[in-house]
């Protein structure tokens, strides 16, 4: 104790206020990395594991804007498994996935072919992304 606070109450007094600040400070942070976008892996599990265009976008359930969205060139591959990392914050998303492949129309010669057009298949699926791996399955074509 000093002779310019003799009880003590100065040293409480900033214990004090010190605590409030930190508290104070941790809930901002927790209610700002809410909407900070995170990495989030994100698994399409295709049909098969031929030659595709693989279009995706994710839009925040309530928003009618997609707040992202990626296409990626699919060669022939060993696995139907397609991962990908987007950065989004945590939340509520639709997420609407387009496979385009080429139909083949049986000529080789590397003519065009008036019967050739993309076979495309699509799906929109509610996702809650949290960080850890979301699984968004996309089923094969009703008519091949």
């Amino acid at each position: 104790m000093s002779w310019l606070d003799p009880d003590g109450t100065h040293g409480k007094r900033r214990r004090l206020a010190i605590l409030v600040l930190a508290i104070g400070a941790a809930a901002v942070v927790v209610t700002v990395s809410k909407d900070y976008p995170h990495e989030q892996p994100v698994v399409f599990r295709l049909p098969d594991t031929k030659r595709a265009t693989l279009v995706a976008s994710f839009t925040r359930v309530g928003e009618t804007e997609a707040s992202t969205g990626f296409t990626l060139e699919l060669g022939d591959r060993a696995f139907r498994d397609v991962n990908h990392t987007i950065r989004l914050p945590n939340g509520d998303y639709i997420v609407t996935v387009e496979v385009r492949r080429e139909r083949s129309s049986g000529h080789r010669d590397g003519g065009e072919s008036q019967n050739q057009s993309p076979k495309e298949t699509s799906v929109s699926e509610r996702v809650t992304l949290s960080g850890s791996e979301v699984v968004v399955p996309v089923p094969a074509r009703a008519s091949e």
